[in-house]
């Protein structure tokens, strides 16, 4: 959040200081100088640059750590109605939209890609397949089993998230 403030008043403070120095420019002008001076084009090319810098240096990885954060808890959210779903029920449904209320039934991730779930009698595992929305080969119903549990680095976001009816198997470390 801190990152996104600095961000934010460093483009502000570019922004006005090339305002006014094009002002202050316009005002002073002889007929015979160019309409744009080279500090004003130099000025807003620094601040663009160090602004873009800051942009992919504190600002991106931000947002991909909220979406990490939202998609772990819309999976907790999903996982609380298959459990209420199957309390009711007896056993958990075919799709996990039929357990979700009717203004969540299209819940996707923090990327915009469809959880994946598979059930099998008593048992159920759900998906998300992270940044890049493809599996990435491993036997989720083997984690399952094992009850392995896996935490994966922050930066590793096109991992895979996996929960199941008996455990987190793999989570992001935030």
């Amino acid at each position: 959040m801190i990152g996104l403030a600095v961000a934010f008043l460093f483009l502000l403070i570019s922004a006005l200081l090339s305002f006014l120095l094009g002002i202050g420019y316009f005002l002073k002008r002889k007929s015979d100088k160019p309409a744009i001076p080279k500090i004003i084009i130099w000025t807003f090319g620094i601040s663009t640059a160090l602004s873009l810098l800051l942009w992919f240096s504190a600002i991106s990885p931000l947002i991909q750590k909220s979406k990490q954060v939202r998609t772990i808890g819309d999976m907790g959210y999903i996982v609380k109605c298959l459990e209420s779903y199957q309390q009711r029920h007896g056993d958990f449904p075919a799709r996990f939209t039929d357990a979700m209320p009717a203004d969540h039934s299209n819940i996707r991730d923090g990327w915009n890609n469809p959880f994946h779930y598979e059930h099998r009698p008593g048992a159920f595992i759900l998906v998300s397949f992270g940044s890049d929305g493809r599996p990435d080969g491993a036997d989720y119903w083997e984690l399952r089993e094992e009850n392995a549990q896996e935490i994966i680095g922050g930066r590793q976001i096109e991992s895979d998230q996996v929960l199941s009816d008996r455990a987190c198997h793999r989570v992001w470390s935030l």
